[in-house]
């Protein structure tokens, strides 16, 4: 396969930043605006604010994601081809928003709570494992550590209250999480495509030597780009599923006028791109 020419490179960066900038600006501002009687978000928080509600788990796995995103974009335009890298940035926004998406994936307030509830006793305890330390944000800001077997003991406690009878008791793995969201944002063959990207992370022999190239052999392997077009589609496809229910959630018409303009215009930009490598590599 032929390496992706630097300008296809620049370009599509330039599309993929304008993207990510404006899913998170759109994100943050949603954030900060008043909450509506009658609106999804409203039926979603079940009457407590924000920042006191299990959506804060979404706005850390979004934000996760999105500054994944804008890594991406970043790297994309670099001289080297590091395509395995690549990769594995569009792996990890592809879970994070995975992650987000499970927890927005509910019907009312009190299954995205026990959903919130099972996740972070599953990372407590998957913390005491691994020896890691427990963390809390103080009321004042400051990140302070906690024992993690009362972490462990609240977070049950926590789950025991909220918990409803038709909610899962464990978190999906990453790669049902992964495969879930880009099936919901319309990828062909979610399945297919995160064995790509995990294969490509891992250093998989078989995966890797997709990724050979004119360069390989000097110390980076290329990027093709069948696989750069597959990576940048995939993730523009997942921002926009996501950003799309958040501006539904909260009913915001403007926002939405935002998204689809820039949503579009990025599209445009791919599809441009797509149609000049088609004569440039041909399938």
């Amino acid at each position: 396969m032929l390496p992706t020419p630097p300008g296809v490179r620049r370009t599509l960066s330039s599309a993929m930043i304008g993207a990510a900038k404006s899913a998170s600006d759109i994100s943050s501002r949603l954030w900060l605006r008043d909450v509506r009687l009658g609106t999804p978000i409203a039926h979603l928080l079940g009457g407590k604010p924000l920042a006191e509600s299990a959506f804060q788990d979404v706005t850390g796995s979004i934000s996760t994601a999105t500054d994944h995103v804008h890594a991406l974009a970043r790297v994309i335009r670099l001289p080297e081809e590091i395509g395995p890298s690549i990769a594995t940035l569009s792996r990890g926004a592809i879970e994070a928003f995975g992650r987000g998406w499970w927890l927005l994936d509910v019907q009312d307030a009190a299954s995205m709570e026990h959903r919130s509830a099972v996740m972070r006793l599953a990372e407590v305890t998957m913390a005491k494992k691994r020896g890691v330390k427990a963390g809390r944000l103080r009321g004042d800001g400051v990140l302070e550590d906690i024992d993690v077997d009362l972490a462990i003991a609240e977070s049950k406690q926590y789950l025991a209250a909220v918990q409803i009878r038709d909610e899962p008791l464990s978190v999906p793995g990453y790669a049902t999480l992964a495969t879930a969201v880009m099936a919901a944002a319309g990828v062909s063959n979610p399945e297919m495509e995160y064995s790509h990207l995990s294969g490509a992370a891992h250093g998989e022999n078989l995966t890797t030597r997709g990724f050979a190239s004119v360069r390989h052999g000097i110390g980076t392997l290329g990027l093709p780009y069948r696989y750069l077009n597959m990576y940048a589609w995939t993730v523009l496809h997942t921002v926009d599923l996501v950003v799309t229910r958040l501006i539904e959630l909260w009913d915001a018409g403007d926002e939405r006028e935002r998204w689809t303009f820039q949503r579009d215009r990025t599209y445009e930009d791919f599809e441009t791109l797509r149609n000049f490598v088609v004569d440039y590599e041909p399938a």
